[in-house]
């Protein structure tokens, strides 16, 4: 392991894009979410692709939810750890990676889509319940169509599912709160 790590570190000391690419992987995220954050630490343009197939070849990096078609989520290996610690060593840049249990398949669903990203992010900063109805204990709620139509009931239906809000029904009234699990999705969105 020692020469394959050495090896490593000469092919990835050489390209300023590459050390950026793994250094700006601190806990598992999209392709879309690394491409973003080494455009803004390169100042590239909205043109320049990001490759992370040299990285998985070399067993840099792994998809943690390989069967997703879309969302795939990416996280550092061991070796890629030691490199990116080594690098950041030497860089003098303050580095480290998290990897908290959570399932990246739903995480990876969550992130690919626009529209869920921005949901869960309102959900869960908001505080507030979300119910079908007004009424006067969720007087500050949102309010949602209880149709089958609507996209914005569809996707509470989903959340739940995935187990990311929990359902309660009072009075005939629908009523939706972020778990536990939501809340820590909607932390690593954000950072």
């Amino acid at each position: 392991m020692k020469k394959r790590c050495s090896e490593n570190y000469a092919w990835l000391k050489n390209s300023r894009r590459k050390i950026a690419i793994l250094l700006s992987i601190n806990r598992p995220m999209t392709k879309t979410e690394i491409e973003n954050k080494v455009r803004n630490d390169l100042s590239l343009s909205e043109k320049s692709n990001i490759r992370l197939k040299g990285f998985i070849l070399r067993k840099l990096i792994f998809c943690l939810n390989p069967d997703s078609r879309e969302g795939r989520v990416y996280g550092l290996t061991d070796e890629g750890h030691v490199l990116a610690v080594r690098v950041s060593k030497e860089k003098g840049i303050s580095w480290n990676y998290s990897n908290p249990d959570i399932d990246w398949n739903i995480f990876g669903w969550i992130a690919c889509g626009k529209r869920r990203r921005k949901k869960l992010k309102d959900i869960v900063s908001s505080g507030k319940a979300i119910t079908s109805k007004p009424t006067p204990e969720h007087k500050s709620s949102e309010l949602i169509k209880d149709t089958p139509r609507s996209y914005k009931y569809r996707l509470l239906v989903e959340f739940c599912k995935k187990g990311l809000l929990s359902k309660s029904v009072e009075k005939g009234i629908s009523i939706y709160k972020p778990t536990e699990k939501a809340v820590l999705m909607a932390e690593l969105l954000k950072s």
